[in-house]
C-alpha cells in the first residue's frame, strides 16, 4: 500500500500459522485473522477478526502513518 501524501511505504505480510507455528507462538496469535501493526520494529496495535479493506486502511493511517 502506498500513501501519496506522506511518501511512506507500508508492507503487508500474510502468514500461514499452520506452517509457521513458531511465529504464531512468538506473537501470541490465537485468533484468525489477527492483524499486527509494526512501526520501527515495535508492535503498535493488534486487531482480531475480519476487517474490511476500508477499516484496514484506516488502521494503517492511524497506527502507522499519523504517529
Amino acid at each position: 500500500m502506498y500513501n501519496k501524501n506522506k511518501q511512506d511505504d507500508v508492507v503487508i505480510y500474510k502468514v500461514d500459522i499452520d506452517k509457521q507455528k513458531s511465529l504464531a507462538k512468538e506473537f501470541s496469535v490465537r485468533v484468525i485473522p489477527t492483524l499486527i501493526y509494526f512501526k520501527d520494529d515495535e508492535i503498535q496495535e493488534r486487531e482480531l477478526g475480519v476487517k474490511t479493506p476500508a477499516l484496514i486502511k484506516q488502521s494503517v493511517k492511524t497506527y502507522l502513518l499519523d504517529n
